[in-house]
């Protein structure tokens, strides 16, 4: 084979014309720009400056090697700006610093010398301010001595245990005190074996504290040394010397520090000891947790909670799989009614009992076309009557034998229906003693009554005839233009997609029709924002019957507001903020939050929202990755949202200032150089 011969090459005049006319443009056009930018003040370039010193050791002899890093000042907090390293001579300068006001501290990569900040001090927020505008700063300059060494070993015993995750997940905080704060100098995390190191430290006091989570329920603990679990100004001081080790500086976990006991003793309302009931201590108000631990009471109905931290708490009993109410101390059975309980430093109350009301019971089988057993399904139970009778309870299915056990029924008369999730896909309904609500059987339930063989029979219909209808009032005012949202009953899926809506009319009243037979969620919330969005309402349509007078009575709710910027404050639209709902028992229902979206000035509120704890999520797809997420966590955000604290919010009131700070920021504005004619 032959090369191809070369084609000649012709070149035009035209495209060399009209680059050099836009070269001649372009210079015209920065020639103008200049004397803008020099006769308007507004748009003349930023001027700027520089600071520089030297970093020597306590005898003079300059230091090489030592990181100069420089912090500005960002929503409050001091941040990482940029990083130089001395010289041969001990010398660094920073050039091209913007106008503002800067924090420099000093360190040493090899941990020999002592980490500073300018002043001589030992944390970034305590250093002195350095002012750039425009000019040169010069001796900002830091002596460094031998640095300090505190190491120990974090260990585990009694029966904590915490969340699985590597040793990481335990951080170690050395904090020094400025005033009357606080501060923390540097967290370090533990080795494989449990051991930690902080090294670098300046000659001083310091105190130690450790933060884990407390599984099951993922509580927040701090516990300081020596065996301090009421705070960091409870804690022993460490007095560390230029150069000096120390060592053994232990901990160990689970041995209850100073954390407080609650404890009691549960009876019913004659004075029998109950045992087996599950007692929940929750914390009050829900602003950091929900449940902090369960126990079961022992056989003289005794139950005891130990390692709690210094607060308020309610206390909860439920008799789960018995006869017996479930109530709050003190004789309440809402929540936010009961007593609480305030416990100080290693406090311990043995006196809170609580006394339980004898109810009944109802169980019975679920049967699938006369086949056992059923997969995976849930019992509900309708009560009928007044307030005081429970109006719905779900209890689950045991997959191995198909039966239920719903307890601690309020005396009254109730309806049964059973929703078996045969698939993903396959959803069957039925009711007891009948083919609808309204023909289905009633049970009644006396004190201490067990009404067994309550069978329910579920299976296939293929008509799409079932109507759901009601009223919407708010404090008995029919209430209009609110939404109602139809949501398919999916197991274990806590999220499914609402796949209907409509609005209430003039009178408060809602139809949904053209339903097949199946399990339904439904949902009311106001586009208003003023009446709290209500848990979602569990149903079955059998047979294509209606199902009338499905009314609810709406509460004030409380709002979640906030902005979310980068770091140089500018807004972030577009962000998606989720917000969601913390029960606080495993059972309870789930409330679907509608996500957010932050508007052009990055602000998002979230209105509607019943009272309880809510953690706070953002994703913005531009940012780091494909759909980075971060949640809101005091004093900074964290990627985990089962781990995060909740925000609690109260009804009638809005919770502000919930911010997020996303990425890094942007460039500043840049200007071509002015050009002189």
């Amino acid at each position: 084979m032959y090369p191809l011969p070369i084609k000649p090459q012709r070149y035009s005049w035209r495209p060399l014309f009209l680059a050099g006319a836009f070269c001649l443009c372009l210079c015209c056009g920065l020639l103008g720009a200049s004397y803008a930018l020099a006769d308007d003040p507004v748009l003349a370039p930023e001027a700027l400056g520089s600071l520089s010193g030297t970093v020597t050791d306590e005898q003079g002899v300059p230091l090489p090697g030592i990181e100069a890093i420089i912090y500005q000042n960002s929503h409050g907090g001091w941040e990482f700006l940029r990083s130089l390293t001395t010289d041969i001579n001990g010398l660094y300068k920073a050039a091209i610093l913007r106008t503002g006001i800067y924090h420099i501290g000093f360190r040493d990569p090899q941990q020999r010398y002592a980490t500073v900040y300018y002043g001589q001090v030992v944390t970034v927020a305590d250093a002195t301010d350095i002012a750039i505008a425009g000019n040169d700063v010069t001796g900002i300059n830091a002596q460094l001595a031998i640095g300090g060494r505190i190491s120990g070993t974090v260990r585990f015993t009694g029966t904590l245990k915490t969340y699985d995750c590597s040793a990481g997940c335990i951080p170690v905080t050395v904090l020094h005190k400025t005033g009357a704060q606080w501060r923390a100098v540097a967290t370090v995390g533990l080795s494989r074996t449990g051991t930690y190191s902080i090294t670098a430290l300046m000659a001083g006091v310091y105190r130690l504290c450790t933060n884990f989570y407390r599984a099951p329920y993922y509580d927040l603990l701090q516990e300081c040394y020596d065996n301090i679990a009421s705070g960091v100004d409870n804690a022993q001081d460490i007095t560390v010397a230029a150069g000096q080790i120390i060592t053994d500086v232990n901990f160990t976990l689970g041995d209850g520090a100073d954390l407080a006991t609650i404890g009691g003793r549960v009876t019913s309302a004659t004075g029998v000891p109950l045992a087996g009931v599950t007692v929940s201590v929750i914390r009050w108000p829900d602003s950091d947790t929900s449940v902090v631990g369960e126990t079961q009471t022992d056989a003289l109905g005794f139950y005891q909670m130990s390692g709690l931290p210094v607060g308020d708490y309610v206390v909860g009993a439920q008799d789960r799989q018995g006869p017996y109410i479930g109530q709050y101390y003190n004789n309440s059975n809402r929540y936010e009614f009961a007593d609480r309980i305030r416990v100080g430093a290693d406090e311990k109350r043995f006196d809170v009992d609580l006394n339980l009301a004898l109810g009944g019971q109802i169980t019975g089988t679920i049967f699938v076309a006369d086949q056992l057993p059923t997969t995976r399904g849930s019992v509900e139970i309708i009560g009928e009557g007044d307030e005081t009778v429970q109006r719905h309870i779900f209890t689950g299915v045991d997959s191995r034998t198909s039966t239920y056990n719903s307890g601690g029924l309020q005396p009254g008369i109730y309806r049964v229906i059973a929703n078996v999730a045969l698939d993903t896909q396959t959803y069957l309904s039925g009711y007891y003693g009948g083919i609808s609500y309204a023909q289905a059987m009633t049970v009644a339930v006396l004190p201490g009554e067990i009404k067994r063989n309550i069978d329910v029979t579920v299976g296939l219909a293929t008509s799409f005839d079932g109507v759901i209808e009601g009223q919407v009032t708010g404090y008995s005012i029919p209430q209009s233009n609110i939404q109602v949202t139809l949501y398919p009953d999916e197991y274990y899926n806590p999220n499914p997609y609402a796949f209907f809506h409509t609005f209430t009319d003039d009178l408060g009243h809602y139809e949904i029709g053209g339903l097949a037979d199946g399990a339904y969620l439904i949902n009311f919330s106001d586009p208003a924002g003023t009446y709290a969005i209500t848990q979602n309402y569990h149903f079955s349509i059998i047979n294509s019957q209606t199902m009338s007078n499905v009314n609810i009575a709406l509460q004030h709710g409380g709002a979640i507001s906030g902005h979310v910027t980068r770091r140089d404050g500018k807004p972030v639209s577009n962000v998606q903020v989720d917000i969601q709902y913390t029960p606080k028992f495993e059972f309870d229902p789930m409330i679907f939050i509608p996500p957010q979206i932050t508007d052009i000035t990055g602000a998002y509120t979230a209105k509607g929202l019943p009272p309880g704890g809510y953690r706070v999520c953002f994703t913005d797809s531009t940012l780091f990755s494909r759909d980075a997420s971060i949640c809101y966590s005091p004093p900074g955000p964290s990627p985990w949202p089962y781990y995060v604290p909740n925000v609690a919010v109260t009804a009638g009131v809005e919770t502000k200032g919930i911010d997020m700070v996303f990425g890094s920021a942007g460039p500043g504005r840049l200007y071509f150089p002015q050009i002189a004619r």
